[in-house]
């Protein structure tokens, strides 16, 4: 086992099934997407062809980071800058079926 063993995080399985496709084309948030452990689930998330935001304080870093990922390249995805406060994550989650929140 290499060193990411130690490091590798529990991932949910989501079923999406059934998802009204009128509520949103991005039905999962990733919340502090550009730290180790968002880059992961937006992998996972774009291995299972799940289109998702990866969203955090800064646009810029939240771009520059994906990127780094390969795996997402194509994928469905778009980055989203939010203030860390109660009203605007919650505009951000509304309507969302699956939210991940990779630190807080």
């Amino acid at each position: 086992m290499g060193a990411m063993a130690s490091h590798t995080p529990f991932f949910f399985t989501f079923d999406l099934t059934g998802t009204n496709p009128m509520s949103t084309n991005h039905p999962v948030v990733v919340y502090g997407a550009s730290g180790y452990t968002g880059k992961l689930v937006a992998w996972k998330l774009a291995k299972r062809g799940i289109p998702f935001i990866a969203a955090g304080r800064d646009k810029g870093r939240l771009e520059a980071e994906m990127a780094k990922v390969p795996e997402l390249k194509g994928h469905d995805y778009r980055c989203v800058a939010v203030q860390h406060d109660k009203a605007a994550l919650t505009d951000l989650f509304t309507g969302r079926q699956v939210s991940s929140a990779s630190r807080w």
